[in-house]
């Protein structure tokens, strides 16, 4: 089910994609770079439908995350009345970048510390990359 929605979402992804250059190469539309998202701006049928299947795509693809079988409560062990089976501890980290601005999470100060780490080293690379590959950036 899930590989199927993957599916149709790239097909319907795709679609949107050719509906768009269809609007481009008739001159009903153009396409911009803003930073570094695409923007279409258009005035026609074929432009309104790649943007609907490219939405289309995207709501699909998020609805092929949700699984077809939601596990029920409890492991094996404690529905047949033993104790519940323990597993490792599991301990996650992470990193949002809101812009320039990282937002840290971690489980514990370990991971924590390690989210820190990885936010450095991205504001390192972002400032390297827009000295680097930024033109006029420095005067």
């Amino acid at each position: 089910m899930m590989r199927k929605a993957f599916l149709i979402a790239f097909g319907l992804f795709l679609s949107g994609i050719a509906l768009l250059a269809v609007s481009v190469a008739e001159g009903d539309g153009t396409v911009y770079l803003a930073l570094i998202f695409p923007v279409y701006v258009g005035s026609d049928i074929w432009g309104f439908f790649g943007i609907l299947c490219v939405i289309g795509a995207f709501f699909v693809g998020f609805l092929g995350l949700i699984p077809a079988k939601l596990p029920s409560g409890g492991s094996d062990s404690a529905r047949q009345g033993g104790p519940p089976a323990e597993g490792p501890e599991k301990r996650f980290g992470g990193v949002v970048m809101l812009g320039p601005i990282p937002i840290i999470v971690g489980s514990d100060v370990k991971m924590s510390m390690v989210a820190i780490v990885l936010a450095i080293v991205l504001i390192v690379v972002l400032i390297i990359s827009m000295v680097f590959f930024i033109p006029g950036l420095l005067g």
